[in-house]
C-alpha cells in the first residue's frame, strides 16, 4: 500500500538492495490462498504475527480471541478474504513470503 508508512520505509530499503518493487493492494487484491498458506506454514503455531492486529476490520472480527482455536485453513481462508486483516507489508518473490518490517521479517531480503 503507497500510502503504509511502513510499507514506504521497507519498500526504500528493499529498492536500495536491487529489488524491483510492484506494489499490490491488498484492500482490493488479497494475496492468492498459496502464498498466505505459505507464510501461515513459516511462522506456525505463532500465526498472530500475520493478522495486522491494529486495524479496525481484526478488531471488529474479534480475532484476537477467535486465532487460537482457529486450523491454518480457516486462518488461510480468512486472510484471503479480506487483505485488511494481513499485516503489511506482505511480500512474495512467488516463491519466498515474509510479513511484517520486523529485521527478522526481512532478512532472506535484506542479506542477500
Amino acid at each position: 500500500m503507497k500510502k503504509c508508512s511502513t510499507c514506504q520505509k521497507v519498500s526504500k530499503q528493499l529498492e536500495a538492495a536491487g529489488y524491483d518493487i510492484n506494489w499490490i493492494d491488498i484492500r482490493q487484491t488479497p494475496p492468492q490462498a498459496e502464498l498466505i498458506r505459505a507464510a501461515v506454514d513459516q511462522v506456525w503455531p505463532d500465526v498472530k504475527k500475520l493478522f495486522n492486529s491494529s486495524g479496525q476490520a481484526y478488531r471488529q472480527s474479534g480475532l484476537k480471541d477467535k486465532i487460537p482455536d482457529m486450523s491454518k485453513e480457516d486462518i488461510v481462508t480468512t486472510l484471503a478474504e479480506d487483505g485488511m486483516l494481513i499485516k503489511r507489508p506482505f511480500l512474495s518473490d512467488g516463491d519466498h513470503v515474509s510479513v511484517g518490517s520486523r529485521e527478522q521479517a526481512l532478512a532472506q531480503w535484506l542479506d542477500q
